[in-house]
């Protein structure tokens, strides 16, 4: 049984307690039977001495409660940075290759034109200009 429901429970024990006590108050025609009026006094407070120590015990759990939520909350808030960052970080490092194969095709560019540009000088036909046959004739 939960708090909430221990709580209602004591409420209609204390309600119901002074229904009866009602009802019993008006049957005696001003008549009080004593030692069951301390009776039932003595059950009522006991019964809102038990619905107080609920109502704390509830008050705690909604205090820790809100806690782990704060806390919650800002576990979210540090892993959302996190994720931006890495986020960040991949898109720097994508960047940064994508540079480098420029840089890498640019050199292969350049050795290629610098070739065609001695191989032409010198007489021999330049690069393409066979079709590829000149690279497999000259790596075997």
């Amino acid at each position: 049984m939960d708090l909430e429901d221990m709580l209602r429970g004591y409420q209609g024990t204390i309600r119901a307690a002074q229904d009866d006590l009602r009802d019993s108050m008006g049957r005696g025609a001003g008549r009080v039977d004593a030692p069951s009026l301390r009776l039932d006094a003595s059950a009522a407070m006991g019964t809102q001495i038990r619905a107080h120590q609920a109502v704390l015990r509830l008050a705690g759990v909604h205090r820790r409660l809100e806690g782990a939520r704060a806390t919650l909350i800002e576990a979210t808030r540090a892993r959302r940075a996190i994720e931006v960052l890495r986020e960040r970080r991949l898109e720097e490092w994508r960047a940064e290759e994508k540079r480098r194969e420029g840089v890498m095709l640019d050199e292969a560019g350049t050795m290629l034109a610098a070739r065609a540009a001695t191989g032409a000088a010198a007489g021999a036909p330049g690069v393409g200009d066979d079709g590829g046959a000149g690279i497999a004739e000259g790596s075997g």
